[in-house]
């Protein structure tokens, strides 16, 4: 069977030499790079797909349209690393302990440069008792709340979710550029990732002329992992993600930052995910460095947590090849009853009150009842043990995120 654009793609950027060379003869002899590279904006890949096509001497020039995307897309990266530094720096002012994780700080510290990654917005971690004073200092350099009615209300939302694994609030300045206030990130259990603790471990970098603190390696590969896994390991967050693991535990010469990242992640209940990552870029790279880190790991996980670990990276897999899942079906796929109640809770919500639709599902594809309904339907269609299995694991993975509701606690 001939591989997906999809898979096609994943192997190409995440793979091996001689990987990735096979998978650029499948997409030339397929879809073409054309649609290859939209992909690529959709998982916001661009850069990473276009570095490896130059490394391998792969002739798939850009057209017009997508020219002038990828070059946008460049220019916002760096506009929203620019005025990142220009808000921390303001929050440092005001005695503000601030820290950027995710994209920005995967620049910083791994790409070097903003057109090397792409970047929707800035993620920076904050104690949850500087929130407010926090948001007024940032209001004050021109940036506005994007929650409606009150900050209370806004809290009583987050903790209605389905799956309440990060708390956060939307900050954005007229010139577009979005920070995503963090004041908890859930693991299983509330130890050693707490943000005094990162905040304290964090270092300074510069990124042109701004400098920023950042989280340290080993806090970002768990913050990138918890990340995933909230996702549910979909593509078009896990490949970015797996990206910028993949630079981090490169960059790291002697193995410590991820020899690190594994004691933490054991003590605060995300060991099967960070193997899983691990593993899904084993998968694409057996001699590769990443793979060389998960044998040193995956043997010192008890057969349990091995079989979770390999099933999480089962689940990445047949959403590579299958397509995204509704993640109402993984949900389902092992409840809990808290979770149905708030999922319930949630939706019947929205369906009668307009302003909390807005807020809370402004940023969810707004398709039609019958469309979903078509997509859950070829999705139980196409379940088969293995995949139910595979999905199993991430639903109480992603459960046991939101089950521990005091990670990262705050005084």
């Amino acid at each position: 069977m001939r591989p997906t654009l999809r898979e096609s793609l994943a192997a190409f950027v995440l793979g091996d030499r001689r990987t990735a060379g096979d998978a650029a003869r499948q997409i030339a002899n397929g879809l073409g790079w054309e649609a290859a590279y939209r992909l690529a904006i959709v998982w916001r890949v661009l850069p990473q797909v276009r570095k490896r096509a130059r490394a391998l001497g792969v002739s798939c020039e850009l057209g017009p349209q997508l020219s002038r995307l990828a070059a946008a897309n460049a220019a916002q990266a760096g506009l929203i690393c620019h005025q990142s530094g220009a808000a921390l720096e303001a929050l440092s002012e005001a005695a503000i302990g601030a820290v950027v994780f995710k994209g920005v700080a995967a620049i910083a510290t791994a790409y070097g440069s903003a057109a090397e990654r792409m970047v929707t917005d800035c993620d920076v971690l904050i104690r949850e008792g500087d929130l407010e004073p926090a948001l007024r200092v940032l209001e004050a350099k021109g940036f506005r709340v994007e929650s409606h009615g009150t900050l209370r209300a806004w809290r009583q939302l987050l903790a209605e979710r389905a799956f309440p694994d990060h708390d956060f609030i939307e900050v954005s300045h007229p010139d577009g550029v979005t920070l995503d206030l963090h004041w908890r990130i859930h693991t299983p259990i509330a130890q050693t990732l707490d943000s005094d603790g990162i905040l304290a471990r964090a270092v300074p970098r510069k990124i042109g002329n701004r400098k920023l603190w950042v989280a340290a390696i080993p806090d970002l590969m768990l913050m990138t992992t918890q990340h995933s896994v909230r996702e549910q390991l979909a593509p078009q967050v896990a490949v970015k993600d797996l990206l910028d693991l993949r630079a981090w535990i490169e960059g790291d010469v002697k193995g410590h930052a991820f020899a690190q990242a594994y004691r933490r992640a054991s003590r605060c209940g995300l060991a099967r995910a960070l193997v899983a990552m691990a593993l899904c870029l084993a998968h694409y790279d057996r001699e590769g460095t990443a793979a060389k880190a998960a044998r040193g790991v995956y043997r010192e996980l008890a057969a349990p947590e091995r079989r979770s670990a390999e099933r999480l990276a089962e689940a990445f897999q047949f959403q590579v090849r299958e397509g995204g899942v509704h993640k109402g079906l993984i949900g389902l796929s092992s409840p809990s009853l808290p979770t149905l109640k708030r999922y319930l809770k949630s939706r019947l919500r929205g369906l009668r009150d307009p302003d909390y639709r807005r807020t809370k599902f402004r940023h969810q594809h707004r398709r039609s009842l019958r469309a979903q309904a078509a997509q859950v339907i070829g999705d139980l269609r196409s379940l088969r043990w293995r995949k139910l299995r595979a999905y199993r694991a991430v639903a109480r993975e992603s459960r046991a995120l939101s089950a521990m509701r005091m990670t990262l606690p705050i005084p």
